[in-house]
């Protein structure tokens, strides 16, 4: 544009593109090479906002502009993405196991209607290691541009048929959304289009500001050396993002800001300022932005599913070659699909045959939902040693809600009671007491009833009352959880359950080989004491769950074959039983620092149960393995127990629970 309020080709912002869909092909292939890779989905936001609504502002308001905007967003979006479903759904067949294909093809309903953020929503949060085994999970962001695509036009339509102020109009949803992105949490605070509109709203206010002809677009040009200054400063907030931030962040948030207004800095500039000349408008990073589109799409899928036959993490061999098929992919889809297409006048046809291929990819991915995933395939077959599933819905015994205020419920979406008779036990904790929740209330009685407060994101309520950096988010959770509990009379027990890398603050989900060298043994101490002698004070029964072994997904310790035999041979599959273990002296030797955590709590309240996990999940103290003698598979995912090991631990832990809640003195 450079102060033309025009519509007009710009290579920069294709390079733009090209740095945002290599960033995160770069962060999902080889996470620890570019930590903050993700944010290239912001950039996209941006890039997407801007572009969209300068056509919207040069098309008109009628319904025959509406009409054509639609149908080109058809023609852009819908050839690719029918390919690449389609593809997936058909690799997936050979590779997938039964429960694993019921899930995809909820995720290939979700994907084929543009609603999989909503359908992702309830599920694990997108850094969580189950995010790695599905293949569609990328589709959120597509999702969440289509739903501006759909509301925003319509939106612009109104406010300027009413002569209402597009530039207030656009500057209120990016204000309103991100306030919402600020007050949001857990899994609803990434997947939302409400609290991600703002990051799209920015590039619609540049591009209603080059319409206008104001800053920086006004009709005498900024001087070079501001416009080079300006790109130079979106490139340094840009590139240092995608090297700071982390998982860790909470996102979208206020961290979005730094990639978002750096992209937003760099389209601005115009395409004559010196870093976008000469370094984005570059001919290869633009032919890499032209097939930006279908190489976002294509890449996920296939890492995905390699990561799922592989039973674990490919080689960068692997994920190299993964990687250089999505490239050769996504310039095959743009070259003899995408192309054609756009430069093709048979619209009608054309959309139509578009809408109706998605409909049936939506239609095939709720049969395979509910068929169970097509049990009767070759895969399932090859495989005996199936998998639990990941989580199971709650009991049908329980209703939603709990004992926090009706106010501070949406902090907790894992909030759930009895419906029989009223609590006397409260669980209280994060992911680990979700996992134990169902086994509890299978195994409780009429004195023994359960109410589960959980959730606060996919990091959920650690049991900790602390203000040092990194727990203060636990730390609000657990004052409304623990002033709910203090307040109801009927709760005579109070069971904390919260995992060690929580509470320890570890980087890795998987093991506990850096729980020896962490420095946070005294905050993980002061803050469980203060949750303790706060709950104790209210006459509660205080009982500590020992976390469980800490052993990697299951999902990576059943070895297993697809129906592929080139890639069997390629990747050297074959199916075996589960072989997850730790030996019950490495498990004790790693997990000291929480034990004596564990240890000084009981010496110093008296009156503090504690219950060992170990007692129950480790044979005979010698080994500690996902499965048991039987082959029964005890946990689910990363290092949640299954339904099964839930319910040994509680049929091992109830005549405590019951000698607990005995009044005084009977």
């Amino acid at each position: 544009m450079g102060g033309a309020p025009r519509v007009t080709y710009r290579a920069d912002i294709d390079g733009l593109r090209a740095i945002a869909v290599l960033s995160v092909v770069t962060f999902h292939a080889a996470p620890s090479a570019l930590r903050g890779g993700f944010v290239g989905v912001d950039v996209f936001f941006v890039i997407s906002g801007f572009l969209i609504t300068a056509i919207l502002l040069d098309d008109g308001d009628g319904p025959s502009a509406l009409r054509a905007f639609y149908a080109r967003r058809v023609k852009r979006i819908f050839p690719a993405l029918a390919l690449v479903l389609s593809t997936t759904a058909v690799l997936a067949w050979f590779i997938l196991l039964a429960g694993e294909y019921a899930a995809f093809g909820k995720h290939l309903i979700g994907g084929a209607s543009f609603s999989s953020n909503f359908v992702l929503q309830g599920e694990a949060g997108y850094f969580d290691v189950t995010a790695e085994r599905k293949p569609l999970l990328h589709l959120w962001s597509l999702a969440v541009e289509e739903q501006f695509y759909l509301l925003f036009p319509l939106a612009l339509v109104a406010a300027r048929r009413r002569r209402f102020d597009v530039g207030v109009l656009v500057a209120v949803i990016a204000a309103a959304s991100f306030v919402t992105s600020l007050l949001a949490n857990g899994p609803g605070a990434f997947y939302s289009p409400l609290t991600r509109f703002w990051e799209l709203m920015i590039g619609a206010l540049l591009a209603h500001r080059a319409k206008t002809r104001r800053y920086p677009f006004g009709e005498t040009p900024r001087p070079a050396r501001e416009r080079t200054l300006l790109a130079s400063f979106g490139l340094l907030v840009l590139g240092t993002s995608m090297v700071v931030l982390t998982s860790k962040q909470p996102l979208p948030a206020g961290w979005a800001l730094a990639p978002t207004l750096g992209t937003a800095a760099l389209i601005a500039a115009g395409h004559d300022a010196w870093p976008n000349q000469r370094l984005l408008a570059l001919p290869l990073l633009a032919w890499i932005g032209r097939i930006s589109f279908p190489l976002y799409l294509w890449h996920w899928p296939l890492l995905s599913l390699l990561r799922v036959a592989a039973s674990g993490p490919p080689s960068p061999y692997g994920r190299l070659v993964a990687v250089g098929a999505s490239v050769a992919l996504a310039w095959l889809t743009h070259a003899a699909i995408e192309r054609p297409l756009r430069a093709s006048r048979r619209v009608t046809l054309e959309t139509s045959v578009l809408c109706a291929a998605l409909v049936g990819i939506g239609v095939f991915g709720f049969v395979a939902f509910r068929s169970g995933g097509f049990p009767g395939r070759a895969v399932v077959a090859l495989n005996p040693f199936q998998l639990p599933e990941r989580e199971p819905d709650f009991d049908p015994a329980t209703k939603p809600g709990c004992l926090v205020p009706d106010d501070q419920r949406r902090l907790f979406e894992s909030c759930r009671t009895d419906a029989r008779e009223r609590p006397t036990v409260a669980l209280v904790g994060d992911s680990k007491a979700r996992a134990l929740f169902n086994a509890f209330v299978k195994e409780s009685d009429a004195s023994t009833r359960v109410v589960m407060i959980s959730g606060g994101g996919f990091r959920g309520i650690v049991p900790v009352l602390s203000e040092a950096p990194g727990y203060r988010h636990y730390s609000a959770l657990a004052t409304i959880a623990s002033d709910a509990v203090d307040a109801d009379t009927g709760v005579r027990v109070v069971v904390l359950v919260a995992a060690i890398r929580l509470l320890f603050g570890l980087e890795h989900d998987d093991t506990l080989e850096e729980l020896p060298g962490s420095a946070n043994a005294g905050i993980a101490f002061a803050g469980l004491d203060r949750m303790i002698t706060k709950l104790i004070a209210a006459g509660k029964v205080v009982l500590v769950v020992v976390d469980n072994p800490t052993l990697p997904d299951p999902a990576d310790c059943v070895s297993r074959a697809t129906a592929l035999p080139f890639l069997n041979d390629a990747l050297a599959l074959r199916p075996r039983r589960i072989d997850c273990t730790i030996s019950y002296a490495r498990q004790m030797q790693l997990s000291k620092p929480y034990r004596d955590v564990i240890d000084a709590l009981k010496a110093k309240h008296a009156g503090l149960l504690v219950f060992d996990t170990l007692d129950v999940l480790c044979e005979g103290r010698r080994s500690c393995s996902a499965a048991d003698a039987q082959g029964r598979v005890l946990y689910s995912y990363s290092d949640h127990v299954s339904e099964l090991g839930g319910s040994l631990i509680a049929h091992a832990l109830w005549p405590m629970l019951r000698e607990a809640v005995r009044p005084p003195g009977r």
